[in-house]
């Protein structure tokens, strides 16, 4: 005869014929612990395998060796498998950008050799809304670290649905040379978002300087 859990009720409590629910038996007691064993080791399986990709947007008109610096600086410290850049075609702000096709062939040279990619995406100005389904398509089985400027940073309580991306993903700020560390804290704090400092020795460049 098969040992019943010990935990469960007996059934002489519920005053009728059948077994309490709470009753198990020995054989359903350990399928049931093979089965939360496989759920466990499954859940902890995936989240190993899972790639963390950098995603970094932006106008990049053009590319320079201050995005390129801190793509790099932030895959080490962030333990990234690839930073992704996804330039904006229609970045808001911006009425006199140069076209994308010739910013995503600029991109695309100044990346050929690295384990950097380019993302174009479908989406011409980009909206939490609308680009991160779409990424999260594309990457199923990865988490996100948004790489962003600390100009952007001192703004994103500002942007629309931005608790989509701070309550899920972590956050790598490059430190540009006007932009104050405690100020970036307070912004990041202020939006209880896990983020990493990044600084390099390209945060005085900027694509409108190389422009003008």
């Amino acid at each position: 005869m098969e040992l019943v859990d010990t935990l469960a009720l007996g059934a002489s409590a519920f005053g009728r014929e059948g077994s309490s629910p709470f009753i198990r038996t020995s054989s359903e007691i350990m399928k049931n612990r093979l089965h939360r064993r496989f759920f466990d080791r499954t859940v902890i399986l995936h989240a190993v395998m899972m790639k963390k990709i950098g995603i970094f947007s932006g106008s990049f008109d053009p590319i320079h060796e201050g995005h390129l610096t801190f793509a790099r600086e932030a895959m080490l410290a962030c333990e990234l498998s690839t930073v992704i850049f996804m330039p904006e075609r229609f970045p808001r702000g911006k009425p006199t950008v140069t076209p994308a096709s010739k910013r995503i062939a600029q991109l695309e040279t100044a990346l050929d050799g690295t384990s950097f990619r380019v993302l174009d995406l479908s989406v011409d100005t980009f909206t939490v809304q609308k680009t991160l389904p779409e990424l999260q398509s594309l990457y199923p089985d990865s988490t996100f670290t948004f790489l962003i400027g600390s100009d952007v940073a001192l703004h994103l309580t500002n942007w629309r649905d931005i608790s989509l991306l701070t309550q899920n993903y972590d956050f790598a700020v490059g430190m540009r040379a006007n932009d104050s560390a405690d100020d970036i804290q307070h912004a990041m704090t202020t939006l209880n978002v896990r983020y990493r400092l990044i600084n390099t020795p390209y945060s005085h460049l900027s694509s409108r300087s190389l422009r003008s």
